[in-house]
Order: structure tokens, then C-alpha cells, then sequence
């Protein structure tokens, strides 16, 4: 996730500048997100090795509920950049110059589908 955050510093966010001045506005958000969220989380799992037994449990829910968050947060996320963001940077810029600045998935779309296919039971016959 951090490697994301850092690929869309670096190159989505100035991308969607240079097509419209202020197109980044819409990533203002609450403060803790996301980087801040992923060290809470690291900080969470490693408590957890050292953790008394009698407060495990509540140190699990803690985990488990900013987990959720964490993820249903990043559905958002994927969600807007698959409706604003992306067609933005398609309606400015060409397969060939989405490549060269880097703005295009560096996974492509087997390595997606094989994550996806990880992340997705299959159907039953």
C-alpha cells in the first residue's frame, strides 16, 4: 500500500495537476489517512506479539475494526480513481504518454487479474 501511496505522489497527483490546476483538492481528507492508518495498523500487529493474554482480545477488536476501515476506505479510494481520476489522465493523455509518465498500472492487467484472483473465491459449478 505504501508503494501505491508513493507511485501517486509521485507521478498520478502532478499528472492531474498539469490537466487541471486543483484537480487534487478531491484527496483532502480527515486527518490519519492513509499513511498514518498503515503505521497505526503495523503498530497494532506488533503490540499484539507482546500483548498480556488478558488484553489480547480488545487489542484484536482494535485491530480488527481499523482494519475494516482501513480497507473499506481504500475501496472508496479505488472507486473515485476508477471513475475521476482515470478517465482525467485517458481524456489528456494517450495509451503511449499514459506509459511514459508512468501513469499507467506498472502490474498491467494479467498480474491484476491473478491478484484479484487471489483476493476472490471461485464460484461454485
Amino acid at each position: 500500500a505504501s508503494g501505491h501511496i508513493e507511485h501517486e505522489d509521485s507521478f498520478i497527483n502532478p499528472a492531474r495537476e498539469d490537466v487541471s490546476p486543483g484537480a487534487t483538492q478531491d484527496l483532502v481528507g480527515p486527518p490519519g489517512t492513509p499513511r498514518d492508518e498503515l503505521d497505526r495498523l503495523r503498530t497494532l500487529v506488533e503490540g499484539l506479539q507482546t500483548a498480556p493474554r488478558e488484553t489480547r482480545p480488545a487489542a484484536w477488536r482494535e485491530l480488527y475494526l481499523l482494519f475494516c476501515a482501513f480497507v473499506a476506505a481504500d475501496l472508496e479510494h479505488m472507486a473515485h480513481e476508477e471513475a475521476v481520476v482515470w478517465p482525467q489522465l485517458s481524456a489528456r493523455y494517450s495509451d503511449e504518454e499514459l506509459a511514459e509518465r508512468q501513469l499507467a498500472s506498472p502490474a498491467g492487467p494479467v498480474s491484476t487479474s491473478r491478484r484479484l484472483d487471489a483476493w476472490t473465491p471461485a464460484p461454485t459449478p
